[in-house]
């Protein structure tokens, strides 16, 4: 992802439409296979530079084996209640996740800065001058981190995200840094400063 933001200006990186899923491709859920993966997709999607944009019903857990098969009408009568096409759960990760970015001047115009990169989880940080978000989200479980301790600011991580359908993992403050537990799935997002 790096050498791919690499190749564009930073303008273009903050501004541009980052995607999961088109009218042209299979739905994310029917990719990733469950809901849970969904939410670690949707939390990267919605924590990283650039607008998130859906493919309408990738929000409520529609899905479909190819383009066509995919272009399916949104289920708005099954938007109150749930149903077979309206995953209430998955629902409620995307509105989550979506009021985070909106109330997160970090998530939507903070510079970014990779901490960790690791084979199941990658953890990075949005920064504003007013305000430092860390994101963690591992696919499987996997070996933690430490991160140092001039990461934090005065007050103590403050958990803005954590997984609905999946975990979230473990942030400690200790003597030598910020300790990073090593499970998952999971997905994390703290204010730090």
């Amino acid at each position: 992802m790096r050498e791919f933001a690499s190749r564009v200006p930073w303008q273009v990186a903050a501004a541009q439409w980052n995607i999961l899923g088109s009218h042209d491709t299979p739905r994310v859920r029917t990719i990733l296979g469950s809901a849970a993966t969904v939410e670690l997709a949707a939390a990267m999607l919605y924590a990283y530079p650039g607008t998130p944009m859906l493919f309408a019903g990738d929000e409520t857990g529609a899905v479909g084996s190819n383009g066509e098969h995919a272009r399916t009408t949104m289920a708005s009568d099954q938007a109150a209640t749930g149903g077979a096409r309206w995953d209430l759960e998955t629902y409620g990760v995307f509105r989550s996740l979506s009021r985070l970015r909106r109330d997160s001047g970090a998530l939507r115009d903070g510079g970014l800065r990779w901490a960790v990169v690791d084979d199941d989880a990658v953890a990075f940080l949005r920064e504003t001058p007013e305000e430092r978000v860390l994101v963690v989200v591992a696919r499987g479980p996997w070996r933690g981190a430490t991160l140092p301790s001039w990461l934090l600011g005065a007050q103590a991580p403050e958990l803005l995200y954590g997984g609905s359908l999946v975990g979230t993992p473990p942030l400690t403050v200790g003597g030598d840094g910020l300790r990073l537990g090593g499970d998952g799935p999971a997905v994390g997002v703290w204010r730090l400063a």
